[in-house]
């Protein structure tokens, strides 16, 4: 039982980097000496045209719908991905065939890049409850994590691939 009890205690770990990334990301973000430092010098002309034209901020507003469908599959992925490492076995469905049986080393490089994919499905549901302007900040943290996960599981197919502990059935 032991073994199971270290297994499950690296895949928490390894499930939680991807928070603290998320966390730390918004942290540094909001802060106003990050925004400072980022913005373009002041326009002389921005007081007279942001007095002409007052426009509102209104956050995003996800559906119910998509939110519960995000932290379904969050937690659907997390699992199958654990349990697929678990067995040594994590398959990887094709979307016009056969797909791909991850094994060894490649699965657990498989099941690295699934955090950022779910941090990828939660940021959306937290982009509905925070009432700030820093939309485009998901929009950044939405490519960062798909970038993060395509590449992990880029490597992982071509490490897989090359050493037969991928196989495409």
């Amino acid at each position: 039982m032991e073994p199971l009890v270290s297994f499950v205690v690296v895949c928490l770990v390894i499930a939680g980097i991807p928070a603290l990334i998320a966390a730390s990301v918004v942290k540094l973000t909001s802060s106003e000496k990050f925004r400072a430092a980022i913005q373009s010098p002041p326009d002389p002309m921005a007081g007279i045209a942001a007095t002409m034209h007052r426009t509102t901020f209104t956050p995003n507003r996800i559906p119910i719908g998509t939110r519960l469908w995000n932290i379904a599959h969050s937690f659907g992925l997390l699992t199958y991905c654990t349990i697929g490492l678990y067995v040594d076995d994590l398959y990887v469905p094709g979307r016009r065939g056969n797909g791909f049986h991850f094994h060894n080393w490649s699965a657990w490089i498989v099941y690295c890049a699934m955090p950022f994919a779910v941090a990828n499905l939660a940021a959306v549901v937290v982009d509905h409850y925070d009432q700030r302007d820093n939309e485009t900040w998901y929009v950044w943290f939405a490519k960062l994590t798909q970038f993060a996960s395509w590449s992990l599981f880029v490597i992982a197919l071509a490490i897989g691939l090359a050493s037969g502990q991928a196989t495409a059935r």
